[in-house]
């Protein structure tokens, strides 16, 4: 079976010395490999940015791996996969919603390996966040 994903925030770079090959918004599918940015953000209620992230839709069957490996240029960014109901909870809570998902973030501030499997069918959001500013190149080539 084919593992699917869709990057649904845009923020990927296209081409460019980055090497970037950037998987197409909702609607096209296919692995995140090459670059991409934390373009987007999660405000308080007082509009104060408490995070800066950049979403990927996954469609998965039960028990579809997922495999790549991520690294940035040395800043710490935090990933979690999150059923596609609680990423929604999240984008309408902001930023008190953050700590609920503590215990299932990982970080990284140099290369690793993400491996994950599908615990059910359904939709997931692969969530990258910092919950400072970070401007550099996130990478993720896929990985057998």
């Amino acid at each position: 079976m084919a593992f699917r994903v869709g990057m649904v925030s845009g923020a990927a770079s296209e081409g460019g010395g980055d090497g970037g090959n950037v998987p197409p918004p909702h609607g096209g599918f296919g692995f995140p490999s090459g670059s991409f940015k934390l373009n987007r953000s999660i405000k308080s209620q007082g509009g104060v940015a408490c995070a800066y992230y950049t979403d990927f839709l996954l469609v998965v069957d039960a028990g579809q791996q997922f495999k790549g490996r991520l690294w940035t240029s040395g800043a710490t960014i935090n990933y979690t996969i999150v059923s596609d109901t609680v990423f929604n909870s999240l984008q309408q809570t902001g930023c008190s919603y953050l700590s609920e998902l503590s215990g299932q973030v990982e970080s990284f501030n140099s290369p690793i390996v993400l491996s994950w499997t599908a615990p059910q069918s359904g939709q997931y959001e692969l969530i990258f966040y910092s919950q400072t500013p970070y401007t550099g190149q996130i990478y993720c080539l896929p990985q057998s």
